[in-house]
């Protein structure tokens, strides 16, 4: 529990921070996704630092619970599958349209789930 607790407090902020930056900075977002998709070797480095944040996660926290802690566990997996898909099929990321609308519920997605990280790690 400690070991969620951490997590929650560390990648709460952080997903609160880039939903809101996404939500309000999508035309510098766009840009991000272009020079992404114009560069692989970016999406090879992130691909590699989302497997590894995701390996420490899971390694740290991997418990299916039915409370708001199996967001910390979620969250392992997404970065982990996340590093997957981004080193061995990057075609599949680089084949996806950057869309202003995509990207807002991107940031309301991550928004949120940083806001109930926070909420679990710092009021409970």
């Amino acid at each position: 529990m400690q070991n969620a607790m951490w997590l929650a407090s560390v990648f709460g902020p952080l997903l609160v921070i880039l939903g809101v930056w996404m939500l309000f900075y999508r035309d510098n977002m766009l840009k991000v996704w272009t020079a992404i998709k114009g560069n692989p070797a970016i999406l090879y480095v992130l691909g590699i630092a989302d497997l590894f944040i995701g390996l420490i996660i899971i390694n740290t926290y991997n418990v299916w619970s039915k409370d708001v802690l199996v967001l910390v566990t979620l969250l392992g997996w997404v970065f982990f599958l996340k590093g997957i898909v981004a080193l061995f099929f990057p075609q599949l990321i680089l084949k996806q349209k950057a869309r202003s609308n995509r990207l807002s519920i991107r940031g309301l997605f991550a928004l949120l789930w940083g806001v109930a990280l926070c909420w679990y790690a710092f009021w409970i």
